[in-house]
Formats: C-alpha cells, structure tokens, sequence
C-alpha cells in the first residue's frame, strides 16, 4: 500500500514537472525566435515577445468561420494575459486541465497515427479495381425456371418463379458449386433455399463488361481500401507488439473465464510488456464488459474462449497502437504542434475564469424580479392588429371610398378591383410604418379609413381585429432572465479582470507589423472567398 503510494506521488511529480518544462520551454523558443527576427514582433507582455506568426497560430485557431479580423490585437493580447496568469498561479496541475488536455492529445494523437501509418498508406489502382472485379463479380448470368412455368403446382410445377442475375464469385455453398462451370440452357439439380427447393436454369453468362465495371468502381475502391486499411492495422500491431515486447501468459489465460477470478488468480499477470502489464482481474473485467455489450445489442452468444481471444486481441491492439501514439510526440511537431498549444492555452483560459470569474457570477431572486419588471415590453405579446389595404391610384381608391361610405360591403367593392378579394395581413402595432399605425390606432374593428396617401398613391384599410399587449408571466421566462443576467455578470466580471491584468502589466504593440499583418490576413480571406 506504501509502495503505490509512492508511485502515485512520483507520477504526480513527473507530470509537474513536464508541464513546467513545457511552459518554460515555450517562453525560451518565443524569446530566441524574437531574438533573430525582430522585425517579425508583434507585442511584448510582461517580457515575453509574441510575433506575427504567433498570432497568425492563434488566430487561424480561435476564430470561427464568420469570424470578422479584428481591426487591433487586443484579443489576442488578453488571451495571453490570461495564459500568462494561469501559468504563474500554476493552473495546468488542476485536475481538469490535464484530464482534459490529455484527453485531446490522446485522441489527436491516435487520429494522426492512423493517418501517417494506415490511411495515408492505402493505395488502390486502376488495376488492381479490375482484378478484384473479375475475382469477385464475375462471371456472372441470369438464372429462370421457365421450363416449370406452364405446369401448375399441382402438377409438380413451381409454386414460385423469378429471373433473377446472379454473381458467381458470391454465391456461397452448394449454389456456387453447382453454378460455378453450369453452362447455358443447363438446368441443375434441386438445391435448398430458405424453406424450400429450387431449380436453376442456366439463361445467360457474362464475363468482363466495361460498363459493369465503371458502375461498381466506386464500390470495389471502397471495399479494397478498407481491405488494405485493416492489412495495414493489423501489420501496425504486429510490429508495435514486438516492439513493446508483448508477451502473454497462456496458462494464465487459459484460467480465467465468466466467473471472477479468485483472489491467486486476480493479481498473475496476463499480459507483460515493456510499458505496462495487465492482471487477470483488469482482463476479467474488459471481458465482462464484452459480453455485457454483446447481451445488450442482442449478438449471437460466443464460446468463452472466442470472447478472449477478441478481447485479448482489442486490448493488445489499443495499447500498444496507444503507446506509439504518444511516443511520437506529435505535439511537438508542426502542423498539429501549433493546435496542441492553442489547446493547451484554451483550457489554461478556461481554469482561470472557472477559478477567478465563475465565482463571482451569482444572480439572485431580487435581481431577476427587477430585471423583469424594468423591461416588461420585452416580456409581453405585442400588440397586433388584423387588418385589410386596398392599394391604388387616388380616382380609384376615392370611387371605392364612395362606395363603401354609402352602405356597400367592402369586400364586394374590393374584389372589383382586386381579384379574389384583399389579404388579412397581421402585424404588430409596433412595426407598422408612422401613417399607417397612427390611422389603424384610430379605428375601430370593422370601421374603414379615410382615403389617405400611400406610397406612390391612396389607400384605404380596414381594422378586423386588435389584440392588446399581453405580459408572459415572471415564471415563465425566469430562467432565460437568470441565463442573460449571468452571461452579463460573467463578462463583467471577466472584463474587470482583464482590467486589473492590464494595469500590472507592461505591453507594447508594433503598429507596424501589425499593420503589415493584418493586411496579409486580409488578402488571404479575400483569396478564400475568392475560390
């Protein structure tokens, strides 16, 4: 117990101190690159040179696809005020952060071994799409029954009849045996099919067809991919089990089945290997896990010992590919080494507002009642009006009036001049243009107005109906106040910060390449668009 102890806290060490190398580290590259470019800084904080490459990193990161370039560096300047205080006040051996940040460069890091070892790997040709066509799609024929048709079944005819094209190579048990040298007009044996028999007459065979093939490339290309994919993945495991010296102890596996394993059993090792080893007890689990997964998507039941050998093989190939992955330290190479700091950085940001403006960020019942009731016209139905237009020129709009004025109906006047009559249209009281809402507030439903100027001419309306504003209740939008007054508060909050970072300390920016930068940045949207 003593002695794991000790192991863990030596882990933890190790980590520190790797984490404060990194940061160091960064801080020197940063200061050297400065020292021999200097016209390439952009700003200095608090000492540390940050130059144009820097912020094209971070930006061609941190922006969104609509993102607008900015027109100063300042964003890109608080960030790294904010990085700079999460790293003095040590916040990257925060739990989270390194759960986090090991988290994304495991994941990347298998993700762009695959990409070196396996996918950046597949190569199919042209010929090689031929060869597997004429191995697995050809020959191919049309198979009928058509001898039996005209007898009924009664009569010892089909009960069932189709023509159907078959493809040779994938067929499988005694249809293949049988179809495989068949020749034209041939009518075969009786062979099983689902409940029944059947009878195959042989009507057409077909070799290579040009037109065949260009419709099944694309399939056979992907089914040849993944084919290669997967010879290349297992020739990755197998070299990387050499290389991690991957040994399995048989006698111990041949022990463990569904049962757990007893307490001797649980702590032998099962697989040993340069970087790691595995107990009966950690393999017993994953295999419960298997079955688990296999009873619970309904797969058929396997033999304990094919579930092992699954297992056995997954948890050999995840390790070890795992294992290579970091060794490779693609975090220190570009292009993913620029992604891998911004990361790093993001997350920094993330534990210090989490850490210094999370707190802070508190809204209580009061605050949101008052919220509430200071912007009631955001938190009520509108005031809408129904209404009809009649648009025209002034002599019409003026005879319609008339009409309309000496007892006619208004829709049988306005369908003489609008076909199929005027549209109700409804509109908030608020968005209707100055005339137009000052002449609907004056009437009443039913009532029809005054001819009056409209546009490039007159118009009448007609009020149908007014629904007055009517207030959603606090309840109802209390949550959504609670979310708009913590997201303020937590932009305050996170400004005063970034105030009070500012005050102590020292920045400078070079106007003149950042002017120079930005302008760069600028063409290269432009020629993105431009595409």
């Amino acid at each position: 117990m003593e002695r794991k102890g000790t192991v863990v806290m030596r882990r933890f060490v190790i980590v520190a101190c790797v984490f404060l190398l990194s940061y160091a580290g960064l801080a020197q590259e940063r200061a050297v690159a400065a020292w021999f470019w200097e016209e390439t800084n952009l700003a200095t904080v608090n000492g540390t040179e940050y130059s144009a490459q820097d912020f094209k990193n971070w930006w061609w990161n941190w922006r969104e696809e609509a993102t607008p370039l900015p027109e100063s560096p300042e964003e890109f300047i608080e960030w790294q005020l904010l990085v700079q205080e999460a790293t003095r006040m040590q916040l990257f051996l925060e739990p989270t952060y390194r759960s986090k940040v090991g988290t994304f460069l495991k994941v990347r890091s298998l993700m762009l071994l695959q990409e070196e070892e396996v996918n950046g790997k597949v190569s199919v040709s042209d010929g090689e799409v031929r060869n597997f066509y004429r191995e697995e799609y050809i020959p191919n024929g049309i198979l009928s029954v058509e001898e039996f048709i005209a007898l009924k079944p009664e009569e010892g005819g089909a009960t069932y009849h189709e023509e159907k094209v078959f493809r040779i190579p994938q067929l499988q048990g005694e249809w293949r045996a049988l179809l495989q040298d068949a020749k034209v007009g041939e009518i075969t044996q009786p062979v099983t099919m689902d409940k029944g028999v059947v009878v195959l007459k042989i009507e057409e065979r077909h070799g290579e067809d040009p037109q065949d093939l260009e419709q099944l490339k694309g399939i056979i290309l992907k089914k040849l991919q993944t084919r290669k994919a997967d010879e290349l993945t297992a020739r990755l495991v197998d070299i990387l089990g050499k290389k991690y010296n991957m040994q399995v102890d048989e006698e111990v596996l041949a022990q463990i089945d569904l049962s757990p394993p007893t307490e001797e059993l649980a702590s032998k090792l099962v697989i040993s290997s340069k970087q790691g080893d595995v107990t009966a007890a950690n393999f017993w689990g994953s295999l419960q896990s298997e079955k688990n997964f296999r009873e619970k998507n309904k797969f058929p039941p396997e033999e304990v010992d094919v579930l092992k050998k699954r297992v056995l093989a997954s948890m050999i190939a995840q390790t070890v590919v795992s294992w290579e992955a970091a060794d490779r330290h693609y975090e220190e190479k570009e292009p993913f080494k620029w992604v891998y700091r911004f990361y790093c950085d993001h997350r920094l940001n993330k534990e210090i507002e989490k850490r210094l403006v999370e707190p802070k960020v508190k809204v209580d019942e009061p605050e949101l009642e008052q919220f509430y009731r200071e912007n009631s016209e955001r938190f009520s139905h509108p005031e809408m009006v129904d209404f009809m237009l009649l648009e025209g020129e002034a002599h019409t709009i003026s005879a319609m009036w008339q009409k309309i004025s000496t007892g006619h109906d208004f829709f049988e006047v306005a369908a003489e001049h609008v076909p199929g009559g005027p549209s109700l249209q409804q509109m908030p009281v608020s968005q209707l243009g100055p005339e137009l809402k000052e002449i609907v507030s004056s009437l009443r439903p039913g009532e029809v107005s005054l001819p009056f100027a409209f546009k490039d001419g007159s118009a009448l309306v007609r009020l149908v109906k007014y629904r007055e504003k009517v207030p959603v209740s606090f309840l109802q939008v209390k949550e959504q106040i609670r979310q708009e007054l913590s997201r303020l508060k937590y932009q305050q909050v996170r400004e005063e910060l970034l105030r009070r970072l500012k005050e102590g300390s020292e920045i400078s920016i070079n106007p003149k390449v950042w002017k120079k930068l930005r302008k760069e940045l600028a063409n290269a949207d432009v020629a993105v668009k431009n595409k």
